[in-house]
C-alpha cells in the first residue's frame, strides 16, 4: 500500500511526446502520477486528456467535481489523491468541515440534496459499479443527460486513478495534506 517504496520509479526525463505534460502548472513540478505514467507516454497522453477534460471543459462545476473526486479518493483509500484534491477542493470552494465529512462515513444530515446525491452516487459506484434507481432519480432533479454521463465517467475515472496510485505506491506529494483529522 502507499507508504512503501514505489513499484515503478517515476521518470525523471520525459519523452518528447509528453514533455508539455511533465510539469504541473498548479504545483510547478511533475506530480507523481504524471512522472509514473510517463513510463508509458501514450497512456499518459490518454489518461491526462480525460482528466484535463473534467477540469478544463467539463460540464460539472469545480466544487461538485471535487466532492466526487474526494469521496472516491477516500473510498479507494488513495491518500495521494485525497491530499492533492483537498487543495483543489478548497480552491473550488469546499470548506475544511465539508472535506472532513467527505472523508468519513456518510451521515446524511448537513448535506444539500445535490451534494448528498453526488456522495451516494460515488459510494454506489465504488461499492456496486452501479447507481441505484433512487439515487439516479435524485441526480436527475439537478443534472441533464450530458452532465449525468460526465458524473458517472468522472467517478469511474478517479476510481481508476486511486487504484493506479495505490498499486504503484506513488508517494504522497511533499507539502500536500493527508487524511482529514
Amino acid at each position: 500500500m502507499p507508504g512503501d517504496a514505489p513499484r515503478i520509479e517515476p521518470a525523471t526525463e520525459p519523452a518528447p511526446l509528453i514533455e508539455h505534460l511533465f510539469v504541473s502548472k498548479r504545483f510547478g513540478r511533475p506530480l507523481g502520477t504524471t512522472a509514473t505514467l510517463a513510463r508509458n507516454p501514450e497512456l499518459l497522453l490518454a489518461f491526462d486528456g480525460l482528466g484535463l477534460h473534467f477540469v478544463r471543459s467539463g460540464l460539472v462545476p469545480a466544487r461538485e467535481r471535487e466532492v466526487i473526486i474526494l469521496r472516491i479518493a477516500w473510498r479507494t483509500r488513495s491518500i495521494y489523491e485525497f491530499g492533492v484534491h483537498t487543495i483543489l477542493g478548497k480552491q473550488a470552494g469546499l470548506r475544511d468541515e465539508e472535506i472532513r465529512r467527505i472523508g468519513s462515513r456518510l451521515v446524511e444530515e448537513n448535506w444539500s440534496e445535490k451534494d448528498l446525491a453526488l456522495l451516494k452516487m460515488t459510494d454506489e459506484i465504488w461499492a456496486e459499479d452501479f447507481v441505484s434507481d433512487s439515487t439516479w432519480a435524485q441526480l436527475e432533479k439537478e443534472w441533464v443527460a450530458a452532465e449525468l454521463i460526465e458524473l458517472v465517467v468522472m467517478a469511474g475515472f478517479y476510481r481508476l486513478a486511486g487504484t493506479f496510485l495505490n498499486t504503484m505506491r506513488v508517494p504522497q506529494e511533499a507539502g500536500v495534506p493527508g487524511w482529514p483529522e
